[in-house]
């Protein structure tokens, strides 16, 4: 086990500690009545959601460094906490999409449905796993519900994705429509920038192309991506003013790349 691990789990055993004691009340004769069984079951429940999120905030750290047999582990321990905590199964179904156990990440994904119906980020990440497995109308319409969500913080992600799914199928003017509305809410998103940027290019749009692709070189370290995108915007523009500047900023952020842009596109969760 590494330290970084052995200190987590640490961490979470001096929580639930601190979060015993702080629920036990001790009598004395002129104290305080004991709490109700009602009082202590709520404690007990909300001490034992509190572990299942730890678990999977911790399971969500090894998934993002591709960690994936501990990040398992740590889902189940956040399952035998809570085994209706959702953002629990969520997790456990990208793991499993990610190792190509499909059955295992679909069942994930329903039993967290079965719990919560309408959680948009549900929607949004089994959006993302039909759309990757040639199911994408059944995808579109998972992204779609999460898009509706007024309450959805972060609805780039699901209007990313159906434009992504959309493209899949062949749908250019669905796509567009969706990754518009994703950099109308997030001009800076990468994701939706660059697809967008994409999509235009494609289609015989250089020059809006490049104006998309703009926002993103305006920060300290733009994507190789969106650079060499952006070169051959440049070319394609016969602008060589801006050509020389891209190309410039290229080689410096990047030294051992060549300026052939990579066009491929992935739907991400």
């Amino acid at each position: 086990m590494s330290a970084r691990r052995s200190l987590a789990r640490a961490l979470l055993l001096a929580v639930m500690l601190m979060s015993a004691l702080s629920g036990c009340v001790t009598q004395t004769r002129n104290g305080p009545a004991p709490p109700s069984q009602a009082a202590l079951d709520a404690a007990r429940a909300a001490e034992l959601r509190y572990r299942a999120k730890v678990h999977t905030d911790l399971a969500a750290a090894y998934y993002a460094r591709s960690q994936f047999p501990i990040a398992l582990e740590e889902i189940e321990s956040a399952l035998q906490s809570d085994a209706r905590f959702v953002g629990a199964w969520n997790l456990r179904g990208l793991v499993y999409m990610a190792l190509r156990e499909d059955q295992e990440a679909e069942r994930s994904f329903q039993q967290g449905f079965r719990i919560a119906p309408s959680d948009p980020e549900l929607a949004n990440n089994y959006g993302f796993f039909l759309c990757n497995r040639g199911r994408e109308r059944e995808g579109l319409v998972r992204l779609e519900s999460a898009i509706k969500d007024p309450l959805y913080q972060t609805p780039e992600k699901p209007l990313v994705n159906a434009g992504l799914c959309a493209l899949r199928v062949r749908d250019d003017a669905a796509a567009e429509g969706w990754l518009r509305r994703a950099v109308q809410v997030a001009p800076t998103d990468p994701q939706g920038a660059y697809a967008l940027a994409i999509l235009l290019e494609r289609t015989g749009r250089p020059g809006e192309a490049r104006e998309f692709l703009r926002p993103l070189l305006r920060g300290d370290a733009p994507s190789l991506e969106a650079l060499q995108l952006m070169v051959k915007l440049d070319q394609t523009l016969q602008d060589p003013v801006q050509l020389r500047e891209h190309t410039e900023l290229l080689k410096k952020q990047y030294p051992a790349s060549g300026a052939a842009p990579a066009t491929s596109l992935e739907v991400r969760p």
